[in-house]
């Protein structure tokens, strides 16, 4: 890591200001490919370095690109989906299907992390913690959508 640390600071002198700069070291990425889930996590935490390369590259890109992501549940599927950031609900619904936007009533909304907390959707929906936002409401990064519509 300190390696790493000496070569993000030499590259960052050269990067334009604002530009991201990521450092990986590939053999640690290839070492640790070959770990269980539960030591590589260890691993990159008594590291310092996050949830490691694959994240990091994934958190530079979506930052550079400007783009966030929402997330669906449902009782068979959970599925993330991208848009630029900035986008409304009503976008959100337009990426979903284009017939959620075109009956568009309400999203409701509430990050993710806090509903995985409270035990799951209904359960956040039970402690009050789910919003209820028109069409013009800012997606957040992180947000878990249900998009009710009528056609």
């Amino acid at each position: 890591p300190s390696d790493l640390d000496g070569l993000r600071d030499r590259v960052a002198a050269v990067v334009p200001e604002g530009d991201a700069v990521l450092a990986l070291s590939a053999r640690l990425e290839e070492e640790v490919s070959r770990m269980e889930p539960e030591e590589r996590r260890d691993l990159y935490e008594g590291l310092g370095l996050g949830e490691g390369a694959p994240q990091a590259v994934m958190s530079a890109v979506y930052g550079a690109l400007n783009l966030l992501t929402f997330y669906t549940l449902g009782p068979k599927e959970c599925r993330a989906w991208t848009l630029p950031a900035g986008s409304s609900a009503l976008d959100a619904a337009a990426k979903i299907h284009s017939d959620f936007a075109r009956g568009f009533i309400r999203a409701e909304a509430c990050p993710l992390d806090e509903v995985i907390a409270a035990g799951g959707w209904d359960a956040a929906k039970a402690a009050g913690m789910i919003r209820v936002e028109g069409k013009t409401y800012p997606v957040a990064d992180g947000d878990a959508l249900t998009i009710r519509f009528s056609v």
